[in-house]
């Protein structure tokens, strides 16, 4: 009989323990923070300016490029063995040299966008606590992970005018 009492009153402290916590949870929309962020557009902007002299740096080797293939092509039949073989050295080193500039700005260019998302996701965590207290709220979730709820507090506008303050 202890034990029915025990396991019943658990149960019942379980399932208002349970409804108070629906209660208070809130949900974010992260993707549509991140869309309207001001802080991600200026970012945005500015990773595109300081990577647009590299974009531009890679495709002026590639004309370069370009032209030298378009050269061997066009004098191949006159051109002298070692004039062959220059010519393909310089070709072969800039193939070389455009990867290799490729791949080191497309590393930049991640570590740039690493590092910003960063920046995004704390300031996103700051917002979102603020205005979970205000709320009081106990939990908040993406929105992308509910699948189904009866009560949920959508703050995603709010946290939006808090990032963006």
């Amino acid at each position: 009989m202890k034990k029915r009492v025990i396991v019943i009153s658990s149960l019942v402290l379980g399932l208002l323990c349970g409804c108070s916590l629906a209660d208070s949870i809130g949900i974010v929309d992260v993707k549509a923070v991140f869309a309207s962020s001001n802080a991600v557009q200026a970012q945005r902007t500015k990773l595109q300016a300081d990577f647009s002299a590299k974009h531009q740096k890679l495709v002026d080797m590639q004309k370069t490029l370009e032209g030298l293939i378009d050269q061997y092509k066009r004098n191949e039949t006159v051109m002298s063995a070692s004039q062959k073989q220059q010519l393909q050295t310089q070709i072969s080193a800039q193939q070389n040299q455009i990867y290799q500039l490729g791949q080191m700005y497309a590393q930049q260019a991640e570590a740039a966008q690493d590092q910003a998302m960063q920046v995004f996701l704390t300031n996103l965590q700051a917002a979102t606590a603020k205005v979970a207290q205000a709320k009081n709220l106990t939990l908040v979730l993406p929105a992308s992970t509910i699948i189904y709820s009866t009560q949920t507090d959508d703050i995603t506008a709010a946290v939006e005018k808090q990032i963006n303050s």
